[in-house]
This record gives C-alpha cells, sequence and structure tokens, in this order.
C-alpha cells in the first residue's frame, strides 16, 4: 500500500511527464503508469549553439559528452582564440567548459566605402530630384547591416532639403537652415538591412538650385572633403548587432513632449561584459517668431540615465527667426563605449518642449551592438581643456585627438566628432586622418551664438600606427571659439575587425 514517486535522473528526460506515483501491491509489485526517460541529446554543436563553425572531435551529442569547436574557413579573426570545449549539459544544451565562446564572424566581417562628388563647381548646379553622386555596394552575403553617413554643404538662403536614397527609395531627410545666403554643412543618417547583389545610395535634394546658389563643393582643390558619403558595412549579423528606433511620434514639431522628457528610447540586453555599444541619434528641431522654442535648444543622449541627469553626449542650436520664418535645425549627437552584461537603455531627449521632431525619416536612434569585445577597439575621447568656449586655441591648433596601432589589414575606422563653438560668423571644423584632410563641416550663425559642427570617416588604413586629429579654422576670429567641456565634444571612434588589446 506504500506509495512512491519516480522522477528521471539528471540528464534524462521524461517529456512532458515530470514524475510519475507508483504503488506497492499485495503481490509485491509496483503497479501505476510507469516512465520512460531517455538520456537528453544536445544536437548539432553546429546548428544549436555556433555560427559558421566546424566541430573538432564529437563522438556523441547526448548528455554528459564532450564537444570541441573550431571556426570553419574563411570565419573568425585573425589574432581572436575561437576554439572551445562545450558539454552537453542536463538541460540538453551545449555549455563551455574550456577555451573561448563564441560566434565565429566572416573574415573579414566589414567593409567600408567612401564616394564624393568631384562633378564640378562650387557650388555646382542640379536639377530637382537628380543625384548629386553616388555609392555602389557589392554584396556577397544574405543580410549585410549597413551604417550610413552622408555630409553636403550647400550655398543658399534660408532652407533647402537633402535626401539620402537607397535603391531608389527615400530613407532620410535634412534640412540645413541660414538667415543669410551663405554655406552651410549638413549631414544625413541611415541604418539598416540590406540584402544582395547591391545596394546604392545617393545624395539629392527636391529643390533645383539655380546660380549662384547650389549644392556642394565638387570643384575644391583639396579633393572635396565637404560633400561625401560614409559607410560601413557588416557581413554577418553576429557578432555585431544593430538595433534601429525610429520617431513615430505624431506631429511636426510633436507636442506633449516637456522639456528633457524621453524623445526616444532603445533598451537591449549586453550578452557579455565589455559588449561595445556605438550610439547615435538625431533629430530636427523647430522654432518660429511667435514660439517659446526660438533660442537655444540642447540635444541629449543618456546612457541608463533617463532624467538625463549626466547624458553622455550633449550638442546645441540656436534659432532666431524673424516673423517671417519658421525655421528649423539638424541636430544630432554620438557616443561610443563599453557596458556590463544586462538590460540597458538609451533615451534622447531636449532641452526645450514641443520643439523635436517631424517622424521617422527626420528622426531615429541608431545603436551598434559588438556582443563579442575581443572584435573590435573603440576611442572615446573627450574635450578635457576647460573654457566656454577655450580662448587658448589657436585656429588650426588640434581639439581633440588620438593614436593608435592597427594589426589588422582588413580592420575598418569608423569615426564621429562633434564639438560646439560660439561666434558671429561662419567657422569650420575640420576631420584629419594621418595629417589628411578626410571631412570638414561648415558651421555658421549671425549672433555670436552657439552651433555644433560635426564631422565624420569611415575607411580601412591599413597595419601601422595612424592619427585621428579634430581642429578648426576660425575664420576671422583672434582667440579660440571652440568648446565648453567634455560632453559638449567628442571623438567618437570604433575600430571594427581590430583584436582587442
Amino acid at each position: 500500500g506504500q506509495t512512491c514517486t519516480a522522477t528521471c535522473r539528471t540528464g534524462f528526460d521524461a517529456g512532458s511527464v515530470a514524475s510519475t506515483t507508483l504503488t506497492c501491491g499485495a503481490n509485491a509489485q509496483w503497479s501505476g503508469t510507469r516512465i520512460v526517460c531517455p538520456i537528453r541529446n544536445c544536437g548539432s554543436l553546429v546548428q544549436n549553439t555556433l555560427i559558421n563553425a566546424l566541430t573538432g572531435s564529437c563522438p556523441n551529442t547526448t548528455f554528459g559528452s564532450n564537444c570541441s569547436m573550431a571556426c570553419a574557413p574563411g570565419y573568425g579573426l585573425s589574432g581572436v582564440s575561437y576554439t572551445g570545449t562545450y558539454t552537453c549539459s542536463a538541460s540538453g544544451a551545449w555549455a563551455l567548459v574550456s577555451g573561448a565562446a563564441a560566434v565565429c564572424p566572416a573574415n573579414p566581417m566589414q567593409f567600408s566605402a567612401m564616394s564624393r562628388d568631384m562633378s564640378g563647381g562650387c557650388p555646382a548646379q542640379y536639377t530637382a530630384g537628380a543625384a548629386f553622386f553616388t555609392q555602389v555596394l557589392a554584396l556577397t552575403t544574405p543580410t549585410t547591416f549597413i551604417w550610413v553617413v552622408g555630409t553636403e554643404a550647400r550655398l543658399a538662403l534660408e532652407r533647402i532639403d537633402l535626401y539620402l536614397y537607397l535603391n531608389n527609395n527615400l530613407v532620410a531627410q535634412a534640412l540645413p537652415w541660414t538667415p543669410i545666403n551663405t554655406w552651410m554643412t549638413t549631414r544625413i543618417f541611415y541604418a539598416g538591412a540590406v540584402a544582395p547583389p547591391t545596394a546604392t545610395l545617393y545624395l539629392t535634394s527636391p529643390t533645383t538650385t539655380v546660380s549662384p546658389n547650389g549644392w556642394g563643393c565638387p570643384g575644391a582643390t583639396n579633393g572635396n572633403t565637404l560633400d561625401r558619403i560614409f559607410t560601413i558595412a557588416l557581413r554577418s549579423t553576429q557578432p555585431i548587432r544593430q538595433m534601429v528606433v525610429y520617431d513615430t511620434r505624431p506631429g511636426c514639431p510633436a507636442t506633449g513632449f516637456p522639456a528633457f522628457s524621453a524623445l526616444l528610447t532603445a533598451t537591449f540586453t549586453a550578452f557579455t561584459a565589455n559588449t561595445v555599444v556605438f550610439a547615435r541619434a538625431h533629430m530636427i528641431r523647430n522654432a518660429d517668431a511667435w514660439s517659446s522654442e526660438v533660442g537655444r535648444a540642447d540635444f541629449l543622449l543618456a546612457l541608463d540615465d533617463p532624467t538625463f541627469t549626466n547624458p553622455v553626449a550633449k550638442t546645441i542650436s540656436y534659432l532666431n527667426p524673424s516673423w517671417a520664418y519658421k525655421q528649423w535645425d539638424d541636430m544630432a549627437a554620438h557616443w561610443v563605449g563599453a557596458v556590463s552584461a544586462g538590460s540597458h537603455t538609451f533615451t534622447v531627449g531636449g532641452s526645450v518642449a514641443n520643439s523635436f521632431g517631424c517622424g521617422s525619416q527626420w528622426g531615429a536612434l541608431d545603436l551598434m551592438i559588438v556582443d563579442d569585445p575581443r572584435t573590435v577597439r573603440f576611442f572615446q575621447v573627450r574635450d578635457t581643456l576647460g573654457g566656454c568656449p577655450n580662448a587658448q586655441r589657436a585656429p588650426g591648433s588640434s581639439l581633440m585627438n588620438f593614436t593608435f596601432t592597427q594589426t589588422s589589414p582588413d580592420a575598418v575606422l569608423w569615426v564621429a566628432g562633434h564639438i560646439i563653438r560660439q561666434f558671429n560668423d561662419r567657422a569650420d571644423l575640420w576631420l584629419y586622418v594621418n595629417n589628411g584632410m578626410v571631412n570638414q563641416a561648415i558651421t555658421y550663425t549671425n549672433s555670436g551664438n552657439w552651433a555644433t559642427g560635426y564631422v565624420y570617416f569611415s575607411g580601412s588604413l591599413g597595419v601601422g600606427t595612424h592619427v585621428v586629429s579634430l581642429t578648426s579654422a576660425n575664420w576671422g576670429a583672434s582667440n579660440g571659439i571652440w568648446g565648453c567641456g567634455p560632453t559638449w565634444g567628442s571623438l567618437s571612434a570604433i575600430l571594427v575587425g581590430e583584436p582587442s588589446t
């Protein structure tokens, strides 16, 4: 009459029947429903655990068995060990017991492209909708993640829009504005997945330009560092992920958002300690002569800081339209760094209520998340010289810089630099790589106000030691006009495909 509860031993599985109760009968035999406990099977190590890997010694795949792995030919970065031994655990999943865990990325897992407008003229005149210049990417994997920024200068009065097309689809818009007929540089962003065989990008405008106004300076003697498309392309979704959050709030600008409230948020899980993240946010802001938004507005990017107590990046714009104008401005912020394993949230905000956004093509928060920190190096250099602005900086002097040594010939560098300035006229920001100018930004204000300069670069520099430097031309200023502390200016860079040291 006694009863006994039977369950499977560790490493064995009865499926949906977790246990059974047996009763000892008068015949000294157990009666009741018996359960069968087959040994757990972890299945193929390659299919269940690893990507682009070959198994080495795998005599079987059941509980307690061991299996070694190595990357398949053409996968895994040079200088990074991907060899590891796994055991089939009691849960039926492979668990690393020695060596290096990992996804095996394509080798090289990245490539870059830089295209520039070389058609002639400064500025050049274009018909509405005509491509200024084109960038074509050859794609060889089922999915490729591209991270794009276009920079374009224009000579015009007031607003004239810039469009970015991907495979003949409009994917992003930007709208520079100046109160007088003058030069200004704008930037335009896109991040997303594309499929083979090719991806074609081009910049254009919905407005036909008429001399002397126009877009770009392709006839510049410096090789045209103003008008460029920079792209980094990642051939594998592992170990790098993307996350794109578009501004879908209704309104233009969106209303009902107080100052320092969340305009966009992106929450993600870091799977490993020291997961590397490159964050990029951009959005337009508005002001008109009758609104409270006239004047200064700050654009804020925060990490695990929903109240913006200590944002990781800040930029500034100043709008002062007359009664006849409704003025817009584009704003952006960047940051790169390592985060701990677990959940994290980036938040985008502004210092002025009801002033930011006009739909998905005018604003987004883009994340590049590197789950295997051994496959990248990053550099986050802050403006630490002090002063607001720093009056000791002579025109042409370095504002920020960093030096690094590259050991992988296929590694690709992505750089985003920004810094604010206070001046009553044009002021240019220059980005140099190894003493060569690679990008130039033109800023303009007419009332001694603050503005932000932004510059970018992508490229494969090759094995050796390299220097990246941010500098400026003050165009008549007798003293320094740039900078106001570490959150108002930085060089954010990631070297993809370079083993970390």
